[in-house]
């Protein structure tokens, strides 16, 4: 099974990360090492974490997903999720954590959302 990657682009104002893979313990240096070095580029306010192609989630995804919004927002920047599956989105409900983590249905919502 290949790494999780994280692939940063531009989007306007905003930094998207889109998360490719399934999140392994393995894989977590070099990902969190990824959004602490977008959350520490000037410029921008937001940065969004497209899941559009995460492929699974589990206590490691989960893990991450959190260190991912802490590290952006002690960075002063806004951070929110995108494109997560229903299993996802069930996984993060039944945790509680669907309330605390700025969660969007799409890509375009999240940016928008930024920009309000």
């Amino acid at each position: 099974m290949s790494a999780a990657t994280l692939h940063t682009r531009a989007a306007g104002p905003a930094t998207v990360l889109t998360l490719d893979g399934k999140v392994r313990a393995q894989d977590l240096p070099g990902l969190k090492s990824t959004v602490e070095r977008a959350a520490a580029m000037p410029g921008g306010c937001l940065i969004v974490l497209d899941c559009s192609a995460l492929r699974s989630i589990d206590s490691t995804a989960i893990g991450f997903l959190i260190s991912s919004f802490k590290a952006v927002c002690a960075g002063g920047r806004d951070f929110a999720i995108a494109n997560l599956g229903p299993e996802a989105l069930e996984a993060l409900r039944v945790t509680g954590l669907s309330a605390i983590l700025p969660i969007h249905d799409t890509l375009d919502a999240a940016l928008g959302a930024g920009r309000s």
